[in-house]
């Protein structure tokens, strides 16, 4: 993400960090990154939860940039990697529709995986022009060890995930 698109700090606001930022960073993070589950086309449009299989993040333009080893397990024939989302916005509860990964490929020999997915998020977000330099701020964002819970109240596979963001900040 470019530096463009982090709030502005206030001199006099010490506590900026962690309550500007934290809030506007969380709803962020809930946007455009995604979990990534491998489900099984039950019919044109209707698909049923499989396993978790990673996460990934979205600049909004309807690309997914994932880890190869979420992506790369072996596939039957009636399965797909998607993503699930809130087809109404952030303000709805569950997740209500999915996404297929299409086009998905490696990147080179890296970790690293590209997918097109049939959803755009606001605001778009863009490369830094520059890496980070020394001090300055950073933020990293997923969903660590995701993982699909069987829910008896609706009789379908839940998904369970703690979000996680990591900011280190510079210390003046």
């Amino acid at each position: 993400m470019s530096a463009s698109e982090a709030p502005d700090p206030s001199a006099e606001d010490d506590g900026w960090i962690a309550e500007e930022s934290g809030s506007w960073y969380e709803n962020l993070f809930a946007g455009h990154v995604l979990p990534i589950l491998k489900f099984r086309r039950a019919a044109e449009g209707e698909y049923a939860p499989v396993a978790v299989a990673g996460s990934g993040f979205t600049f909004g333009e309807y690309t997914l940039v994932t880890c190869w080893h979420c992506v790369s397990g072996e596939l039957a024939e009636d399965e797909v990697y998607g993503v699930p989302y809130r087809s109404e916005g952030l303000d709805q509860q569950r997740y209500d529709s999915v996404s297929e990964l299409v086009d998905l490929e490696q990147v080179g020999e890296r970790d690293l995986a590209l997918a097109r997915i049939g959803i755009a998020v606001e605001p778009k977000l863009t490369l830094a022009e520059k890496p980070a330099a020394w001090g300055e701020d950073v933020v990293a964002c997923g969903y660590p060890l995701p993982r699909g819970v069987n829910d008896p109240f609706y009789r379908t596979m839940r998904l369970e995930s703690n979000a996680a963001i990591l900011k280190a900040a510079s210390r003046g």
